[in-house]
């Protein structure tokens, strides 16, 4: 029994979010996403921006929806996921970092074009259209984070945007949600060992 319950406080310390670096810990839990935090995606440079609309080419033409400036559901993805561990994974919810979102169906790449997100749909269902948003990235300070922006008003316009540039990201369909993922970085926490390590170097 002892075993057991020290087992379960060890997970739950694994579990919670951690800051991205020792030497950024002085910074305090408003480094952290919560309720308010301003949208964030990383761009092509390594750095973030704040994306205002969400545009989804489809056959024939694009659909837009504005973005909010603030999720309502920001959440640390630098954790260990152990939502399928045997006995404690009902505790756990699970992780959505960009690795994760790859393993939905893959919907098609993602641009930027100034602050605006567009996914090529190609010749993808409504289906799209009707589920909400996620967006997950790997940022420069708070590692790996989502945000569940939920669903959202789409309007037909403007046709096909041009993007001459290379992807940042890839769309998918994942349980129900669409999840906008970006290319590049790496979470905080790659591994339990790296986690332990970050914590008492």
């Amino acid at each position: 029994m002892i075993r057991y319950l020290s087992c379960l406080a060890l997970a739950g310390l694994i579990s919670l979010p951690m800051p991205v670096a020792a030497g950024e810990r002085d910074r305090g839990i408003d480094d952290r996403p919560g309720v308010g935090q301003p949208l964030r995606f990383r761009d092509a440079l390594g750095g973030a921006f704040q994306p205002t609309e969400l545009v989804i080419v489809i056959p024939g033409g694009a659909v837009r929806a504005p973005l909010p400036e603030a999720a309502l559901h920001a959440r640390s993805e630098d954790r260990v996921d152990l939502s399928d561990t045997p006995l404690v994974g009902g505790l756990f919810q699970e992780t959505l970092n960009p690795d994760d979102a790859s393993a939905g169906t893959a919907i098609g790449p993602v641009y930027r074009r100034g602050d605006r997100l567009i996914v090529d749909a190609g010749g993808t269902s409504p289906e799209v259209q009707a589920s909400p948003v996620v967006l997950t990235s790997n940022l420069p300070r708070l590692g790996a984070v989502s945000y569940t922006v939920g669903p959202l008003e789409y309007r037909k316009g403007g046709g096909v945007l041009r993007t001459d540039s290379d992807p940042i990201g890839t769309a998918y369909l994942l349980d129900g949600r669409f999840v906008i993922a970006a290319e590049g970085g790496s979470p905080a926490w790659p591994s339990v060992e790296s986690l332990f390590n970050g914590i008492f170097d």
